[in-house]
């Protein structure tokens, strides 16, 4: 990410899921979606953002994590979860470099991070390296 993207999402974070906004109902049939794939595995979420995604997961009981490499980002979905009284477990982290070991989650979610990401292609080799043996 590139000092201005980096700049951008900072000064954006607090807003973001506002400006974003799924619709509650839509965010929530997401939500069971993304649980109903992760089952009793563990969901991550690259390039999680504030959450938008991962929280209405976890709101219908997927084991989430989120990695972002934007801390105030991060700490706009902390914000929310709390809000819902949800769990929001976040690092930031290198999409590219991932400090997680191979094959550790059962679905992998990269969403509206790529284009933002130099070596896209190392990032998507990353995600395919934490994924597990039948995962998505």
């Amino acid at each position: 990410m590139n000092s201005y993207t980096s700049m951008s999402y900072r000064e954006i974070a607090p807003r973001y899921n506002a400006i974003n906004r799924l619709p509650e109902q839509a965010g929530l049939a997401v939500g069971k979606a993304l649980a109903d794939l992760a089952g009793p595995g563990v969901l991550l979420d690259l390039g999680a953002g504030a959450g938008r995604l991962s929280i209405p997961a976890a709101r219908c009981g997927a084991r989430t994590v989120s990695f972002d490499l934007e801390h105030a980002m991060l700490a706009a979905g902390r914000a929310q979860a709390e809000d819902y009284h949800t769990e929001f477990p976040a690092a930031t982290a290198d999409v590219t470099a991932l400090p997680l070991p191979s094959g550790a989650f059962s679905v992998v979610m990269i969403n509206n991070v790529l284009h933002l990401v130099q070596a896209w292609e190392q990032a998507l080799r990353e995600a395919r390296r934490v994924l597990a043996v039948g995962g998505v």
